[in-house]
């Protein structure tokens, strides 16, 4: 299998891989989500991992618009426990540090840590956190540190110097494993789906109340503008139940009998 992640060998996305697919895989590397999501599109690799949300840092909206965008399946799903770690060439005081750099995401679930402890540092968004280590260990001669993890640590011999300094021990990063083709699990306890109901009083009640009425439990529910329509949203809704054998569900039908537009995203079982 040749999976197409974004960053590179020592990054979240590769351990989230190998967590759901096991070692015996071929990356490809990509800088950006769009280019995870092309290359499935244009089969340069048989599948995608992206990350979809992080506890602390929230929803991951620029994968949620390819998601809506794009017509590619959510295949499984993963959680990592994500610790993030300082990381430079050599140990060195926090003071003598003249720069972190990382993903965004992995800035903002240190941002009270580097605060209290690197106020005057530099923040650098980067497009991947592995890639910062290599780039750091890479660079001995600048004031440099990377915030990613202990395996990118090892991986490109870099020297720990603080961590974990997440802001929150419970720290977890969701993924999803995306592919071009719609595969229906009979073993699938989640469904994802994109719900846009009509612009009237009540709409999205009564379609809460859809799944209510249904006895199923709702794990995500997130509101997205639509860029077409300023006074529109649409809903990203996880629930808790597989679809049938044709990528169906009564609750489905019955929010398209209130007149609701409903995607859906993938039906899967989580590892």
């Amino acid at each position: 299998m040749k999976i197409a992640i974004q960053g590179i060998a020592g990054s979240f996305h590769h351990e989230a891989a190998i967590q759901i697919l096991g070692h015996d895989i071929e990356l490809l590397y990509c800088d950006t989500f769009q280019q995870v999501f092309d290359a499935v599109q244009g089969k340069a690799a048989t599948n995608g991992i992206v990350a979809v949300e992080n506890s602390l840092y929230g929803s991951i909206n620029a994968v949620y618009r390819l998601l809506a965008r794009t017509h590619l399946w959510v295949q499984g799903e993963t959680t990592l426990h994500i610790s993030q770690y300082l990381i430079a060439a050599h140990n060195q005081p926090l003071e003598q540090i003249h720069t972190v750099m990382s993903q965004a995401p992995a800035l903002a679930q240190c941002e009270l840590w580097l605060t209290e402890n690197m106020p005057k540092a530099h923040l650098e968004e980067t497009h991947d956190t592995a890639d910062s280590v290599r780039f750091v260990v890479a660079h001995p001669e600048r004031r440099l540190a990377a915030i990613a993890s202990k395996h990118a640590a090892e991986m490109y011999k870099g020297t720990i110097i603080a961590g974990p300094i997440n802001d929150e021990t419970h720290n977890y990063t969701r993924f999803f494993l995306l592919g071009k083709d719609k595969l229906l699990n009979p073993k699938a306890t989640k469904t994802s789906i994109i719900l846009e109901t009509n612009h009237q009083p009540a709409a999205l009640y009564n379609a809460l109340g859809a799944f209510a009425s249904a006895g199923i439990n709702l794990s995500k529910l997130d509101s997205h503008p639509i860029a077409t329509d300023k006074n529109h949203y649409a809903f990203y809704v996880d629930f808790d139940t597989g679809l049938g054998g044709d990528f169906n569900h009564p609750v489905l039908d019955k929010l398209r009998s209130q007149g609701c537009k409903v995607t859906i995203l993938g039906s899967y079982f989580p590892t």
